[in-house]
């Protein structure tokens, strides 16, 4: 007789489930076909039979909606399958790669995740992740955070258990955990049981419950092995799969003829508390999850479409540090002034950020920005990448726009053209400022930027173009010119956002009349020039011929002023240092120049003298006489890899150049300085049939390099283009950690390598353990945030990158290096033939458009310090090199000027404004923007980025009024009191803190 369910020694959960990539080797649109048709099936089977219990959909909210979108009529169906806990959905938004996207963005999309999931009933407490290409260490806080206390995931484990487990502890820098399911044998091991195989459409063949006992009896004997407990699971879902046909009467006739098991139609839910109930002894594993063990990690999505990543990064820096905090800043700041006529309030626009990040977490699926799916559905990124751009930046720009209204800039010379300037900066910092105006004529050098304690910073005229303007050049007459100036100056400002600021009407041979306008910036001019023009014109018959002219001139200058942090502040440009102070002037020593000699250039600034070599790589010699050598050299290898992973095709060699290197000055200084190197190399352009070596046909390939450097900073910062010609290939900057006449002991001590991660700075190894028996090769690719930092004792180079992801240490002749991918270009979704990892990673398609052929350009930086110790305390200006100052021009009339001087004085200082200041205690910052839930309330958000317990007192406007601390999902924690305007925070190592403030009622 069978044992009873009392008497049996395990429960096993069956989970179904489907891990729906949203578009990969299909498009969105095919998949959301099959995904329709999938979750009629869940809903049907849910409906007619009480013994399927429950189904998992992913773990991404965003599927209902595309859903819905189809099948609205289902709405209630969905929602009441969900709080019944038969349907279980969320806590994502999409299912992201965690490596290749911001700490804010993972916040983001569990908030929206959590959100959407909600509105339809309730969010499924467990971070689902089964596909993820790895994790990183922060991930048990972020989900501790909002509430989650258990994760399911297949990829990653490496040699971090001593023997395979089912279950263990994963914990954070911090300390927090989670309870990990290890789906060992992959999200996939048990799915369709029943049946002849694990994935396909099995709508024609009968289930076998003998097939399926003898599945569960390979898959059991070794789950057992690796339990902690007596809960094991079976996973029973694959890619893109309905449920299994009859999985409950499946189940029903394993439990008629099992001994051990008894198996029951479960939920991940019920299974993390059920392991917990059980009170195991669990391993702990700490850090990140790197590994490829048991599945491969599929090393090279880090690089693969290159031009994904960098545009990603942009839009996240464009929402996270720009349109988020201007715009919450435009909505809470006091207005100054309630009379008739006052600037009018500013709308929070929550519904339009929040349609911005949705659209970019669309594109940050696994394998959407991974680059590893077919090439429609990149294209169709490109499309979402451009609306929310397109929303972040107007945003930005109307929300800075309504801030220099508020200013009072009273203070400022008469006709002076005027820009305010947004520092998203977490500290106080001198940083380098662009702005870019139009003026009716070429501002007269020498140029400073005045501030409102009357300190003049010196500033550089980077161009001076004069444009027409085609749109109002036109051959009219009098009447016609009288009759449209109102209507041609409304479309100026709306259209160009430009105004008439002054004209000149003469006579000529060929027309009766010449009407030369001029232009500027809306708001900086006089009133009254319209009513000047149209007086002169009356002086003519109204028949009188026309010959309109519109022109304006375009500038852009450079200046190096302190900045506030979080802050903005208005800038007057004048061409005369009458109002400067001397002290302030001559205080600015550390400007930038470029020397040449004999025909050579030179960079010279705060961290030493850069130098062009023969190979077009950089050479530093630093204050000290200290010299580094072949810095920035570009490296090519053949790539007979896919979109998963790279696999080397011969030596990787730098570049053999056709000519001689030209160097040419773009700018001199004193703010910026910047020289562009051009060369051109001959490259193998493709890979040979048999894919093993590379052609002896070859091709050019531009190189164009532009070095510069700012005053007051020792970032050398590059942006190399390159006119892709060449297939199957990967193109690297390297950067080496020690100067060249460093000494080198034998066995002598390895450099330190340090780099970001969301919410984390990680030290990590140089090199993959050694194992034989992974399932993937392990390699020494790794990813970074945005830098990545190497060195020892006694010297260190960081390098940061902007959306360029992969490093990998190397050994060269002069000792470890840092090899920063640029570029990959490769013609396969997935192949079978690679040296890097066995087998396919999907289907075999081409995919000519991840060749990357073509123009591209790669912005990134490097930084020399005196040790690994100085890197560490630096860490918060490496975050932050690619931030820079966000400016708008903005109105200098006469009538404003004596409007501001007629209002009363307030609370504060109007002539600008600091949100919020850290210091260099290691916090940084991540998010100031409104809360989600209560648009009353700012959120500002920050990690401590050392190993120790750091307490730091914020300095805060003086018009916050209250301060709580608080969870990522926004609920509060504690009251901080507010002391003399600031606050005290304590934080443990690595650890996340959200802050909630109020503020004064405007």
């Amino acid at each position: 007789m069978l044992n009873s369910v009392f008497e049996k020694k395990y429960t096993v959960h069956v989970i179904s489930h489907t891990h729906w990539d949203r578009e990969w080797y299909r498009t969105q649109q095919q998949f959301r076909m099959s995904l329709v048709r999938t979750v009629d099936t869940v809903l049907e089977y849910i409906r007619d039979n009480p013994g399927f219990r429950c189904f998992l959909l992913d773990g991404q909210s965003i599927l209902i909606d595309d859903y819905l979108a189809v099948r609205p009529e289902k709405r209630e169906e969905i929602r009441n399958c969900v709080a019944e806990r038969r349907l279980f959905i969320g806590p994502w938004y999409t299912q992201p790669d965690e490596f290749l996207v911001s700490a804010e963005s993972l916040i983001r999309n569990l908030q929206l995740g959590i959100r959407t999931a909600r509105s339809y009933g309730r969010t499924m407490r467990l971070g689902w992740i089964p596909d993820t290409f790895g994790h990183i260490s922060q991930l048990p806080q972020i989900l501790n955070e909002f509430g989650i206390r258990a994760a399911a995931l297949t990829r990653g484990i490496g040699n971090e258990l001593p023997e395979p487990r089912i279950e263990f502890l994963w914990r954070s820098p911090d300390g927090s955990e989670v309870l990990v399911l290890h789906q060992m044998q992959g999200y996939f091991s048990a799915g369709l049981l029943a049946f002849p195989f694990f994935w396909g459409d099995v709508s024609n063949i009968a289930p076998s419950a003998k097939r399926a006992a003898e599945r569960v009896s390979q898959l059991l004997d070794s789950l057992k092995q690796a339990a902690s407990g007596p809960n094991l699971v079976l996973w029973n879902g694959a890619d893109h799969m309905p449920p299994e046909p009859g999985i409950a009467e499946t189940i029903d006739e394993l439990n008629d003829i099992s001994r051990d098991y008894h198996f029951v139609h479960s939920d991940v839910e019920t299974l993390a508390e059920a392991v917990r109930a059980s009170d195991p002894e669990l391993p702990v594993v700490k850090g990140e999850l790197r590994g490829s063990r048991y599945h491969p990690l599929l090393y090279s999505i880090l690089s693969t479409r290159t031009y994904l990543k960098q545009r990603n990064s942009r839009i996240q820096r464009l929402l996270e540090r720009y349109a988020e905090p201007i715009s919450a800043l435009a909505s809470i700041v006091p207005p100054q002034d309630l009379s008739p006529g006052a600037v009018a309030r500013y709308r929070y626009p929550a519904a339009e950020l929040r349609e911005a990040w949705k659209l970019l977490l669309q594109n940050h699926g696994h394998d959407s920005i991974g680059g590893c799916s077919i090439d429609q559905v990149h294209r169709e990124m490109i499309t979402r990448f451009d609306q929310s751009e397109q929303i972040a930046s107007r945003i930005a720009f109307e929300s800075l726009k309504h801030l220099s209204e508020v200013l009072d800039t009273s203070w400022a010379p008469n006709d002076a053209p005027m820009c305010v300037c947004f520092n998203p900066v977490d500290r106080p910092t001198r940083r380098v400022v662009q702005h870019e105006f139009r003026l009716a004529r070429p501002l007269a050098e020498p140029v400073v930027a005045l501030d409102h304690d009357g300190n003049a910073w010196p500033a550089q005229l980077l161009s001076c173009e004069q444009h027409s303007h085609g749109w109002l050049d036109r051959d009219t007459t009098v009447a016609g010119c009288i009759g449209n100036l109102p209507w041609w100056q409304e479309v100026l400002k709306r259209m160009d956002e430009l105004d008439i600021a002054d004209f000149e009407l003469e006579t000529s041979a060929t027309t009766d009349l010449v009407l030369r306008i001029y232009l500027s910036d809306y708001g900086g001019i006089e009133t009254g020039v319209l009513g000047r023009l149209a007086e002169a014109l009356q002086l003519h018959d109204r028949s009188a011929r026309v010959a309109l002219r519109a022109s304006y001139v375009h500038h852009k200058i450079a200046f190096a002023a302190p900045l506030d942090a979080v802050s903005y502040t208005a800038y007057a440009i004048v061409s005369s240092r009458e109002k400067a102070d001397p002290a302030v002037v001559s205080a600015m020593t550390d400007t930038v120049a470029v020397q040449s000699r004999n025909a050579t250039h030179s960079l010279l600034f705060s961290g030493g003298v850069i130098d062009v070599e023969a190979g077009g790589s950089l050479r530093l010699t630093t204050p000290s006489g200290t010299v580094y050598t072949g810095l920035g050299q570009i490296v090519d290898q053949g790539d007979g890899g896919d979109t998963y992973d790279f696999s080397p095709v011969g030596p990787e060699r730098a570049l053999v150049l056709e000519d001689e290197v030209v160097v040419d000055v773009l700018q001199a200084g004193p703010v910026k300085a910047c020289l562009e190197v051009r060369y051109e190399s001959r490259l193998p352009a493709w890979l040979e049939a048999e894919r093993d070596r590379r052609s002896l046909a070859t091709v050019n390939l531009p190189v164009r390099m532009q070095v510069s450097v700012e005053a007051g900073s020792e970032v050398v910062r590059i942006r190399t283009a390159i006119g892709n010609t060449v297939s199957d290939h990967r193109m690297r900057a390297v950067f080496p950690c020690l100067p060249a006449d460093a000494p080198r002991a034998p066995g002598g001590s390895e450099p330190t390598l340090w780099v970001d991660s969301p919410f984390s700075i990680q030290r990590r190894e140089l090199s993959p353990q050694g194992v034989e028996d992974w399932e993937q090769k392990p390699s020494s690719i790794q990813p970074h945030l945005s830098w990545v930092g190497l060195g020892d004792e006694s010297s260190a180079v960081a390098v940061v990158a902007d959306g360029l992801h992969e490093h990998e240490i190397i050994d060269t002749p002069t000792g470890k290096a840092c090899a920063l991918t640029l570029l990959r270009s490769v013609g396969w979704l997935s192949r079978g033939d690679l040296s890097s990892r066995e087998g396919q990673a999907g289907p075999m398609i081409a995919t000519p458009e991840a060749q990357c052929i073509g123009d591209g350009a790669f912005e990134y930086a490097f930084r020399v310090f005196q040790s690994e110790h100085e890197l560490r305390q630096n860490v918060q200006s490496l975050t932050d090199t690619f931030v820079v100052p966000l400016t708008v021009a903005t109105e200098n009339t006469p009538e404003r000027r004596a409007e501001e001087a007629r209002k009363a004085t307030t609370a504060y200082d109007r002539r600008q404004c600091s949100y919020i200041s850290l210091h260099d205690t290691g916090f940084i910052l991540t998010a100031c923007t409104k809360a989600a839930n209560a648009h009353d309330l700012m959120v500002v958000r920050f990690f401590n980025s050392r190993d120790e317990r750091v307490t730091e007192r914020l300095q805060l406007a003086p018009f916050i009024t209250g301060c709580n601390r608080a969870h990522l999902s926004e609920d509060p924690i504690e009251r901080l009191r507010i002391e003399e305007g600031s606050v005290s925070v304590t934080a443990e190592p690595f650890q996340i803190v959200t802050l909630l403030l109020r503020h004064a009622r405007r």
